[in-house]
């Protein structure tokens, strides 16, 4: 590990080392002469040349400073990765066109009665259960799309759900291609019954 020390006392061959572990420490040196006291020996790993004075104090200052500037840079390149990787999420949110929510947020926004919610479920599963208010069209169908944009208005919002939240996804972004306001149960019908809100059935 380079090193930067200073002789202290060349009469004894004393060397006062300051290492990276930021402790100074004695080390003994047989070649040392009384001319050699005051200079600096391997000064090279702070950035000092050879003809440098260096003290234990200038040493913990330049290695402090060094330090910081290190951790300055560390924070710099993380908060960048953080922005980045929060401006691409954000884009990733905004270019789907809907907005996932939780169950508790997806049934405040349901409390709107202009809310149209969609069922995208096997006509099975919302016979077992679903939501009050809810129509039901199966988006497996092939002919979802036809319905879906036969039946739901574009001038109203449209509250999709399914059981776990990836057909609802799916449908979402047919409707959204089809020029309507979705929003939809992110964690699905499942969530929903998990978060203990209301069900009804046929």
């Amino acid at each position: 590990m380079p090193r930067v020390a200073t002789v202290r006392n060349s009469k004894t061959g004393t060397l006062q080392v300051w290492r990276k572990q930021a402790y100074v420490q004695e080390v003994s040196h047989p070649l040392l002469s009384p001319s050699d006291e005051g200079t600096n020996v391997q000064s090279d790993a702070l950035g000092w040349s050879e003809n440098d004075f260096v003290s234990p104090d200038s040493c913990h200052q330049a290695y402090n400073k060094r330090n910081l500037k290190q951790s300055n840079m560390k924070k710099i390149f993380i908060m960048s990765i953080i922005t980045m990787l929060s401006s691409l999420f954000s884009c990733q949110a905004q270019n789907k066109g809907y907005k996932s929510l939780s169950a508790d947020d997806y049934e405040k926004a349901i409390a709107d009665t202009t809310v149209i919610r969609l069922d995208v479920r096997t006509a099975e599963e919302f016979a077992d259960g679903h939501i009050r208010g809810a129509i039901n069209i199966d988006v497996l169908k092939s002919d979802f799309e036809k319905k879906a944009t036969a039946t739901l208005p574009k001038s109203k919002t449209i509250a999709v759900n399914c059981r776990s939240g990836k057909r609802s996804k799916n449908a979402a972004a047919i409707l959204t291609k089809n020029g309507y306001q979705v929003i939809e149960l992110d964690s699905g019908f499942n969530g929903w019954l998990a978060a203990g809100k209301e069900i009804v059935k046929k």
